[in-house]
């Protein structure tokens, strides 16, 4: 990115202002990652599986944050096997007689549309 003229920016990285990220609790963390995500116009999101199937709930959070902003979000993944076919693999989705299923083994609804996430 740095070649390409655009300015990536880290979650960890300092604000504008200079001021470093206070980690001392789960809403100064929040606030400094809006300030961040308030200064970019786009965003690139990993949402690649983290605590099991799915993505890190605050880059979920982030992602919505961000486009309902109107700014322009990508996502990328290392993992692009569609959510329902790993779950059929690990015997985690209740499969009907025809190969379908809408519902993994804890009762959870599955929106199939193809997607890793």
């Amino acid at each position: 990115l740095h070649g390409s003229g655009t300015e990536p920016v880290f979650p960890t990285d300092g604000l504008p202002d200079g001021t470093d990220m206070d980690v001392s609790s789960a809403a100064s963390i929040q606030r400094h990652c809006l300030v961040h995500l308030d200064a970019c116009d786009a965003i690139l999101a990993e949402v690649s599986p983290w605590y099991g199937h799915m993505p890190d709930a605050g880059t979920v959070f982030e992602v919505g944050y961000a486009a309902a902003k109107g700014k322009q979000v990508f996502l990328w993944t290392t993992n692009g096997t569609p959510l329902r076919d790993r779950l059929i693999a690990e015997d985690r989705m209740e499969v009907d007689a025809r190969g379908g299923g809408t519902h993994d083994s804890d009762g959870n609804l599955l929106e199939d549309f193809g997607a890793p996430v």
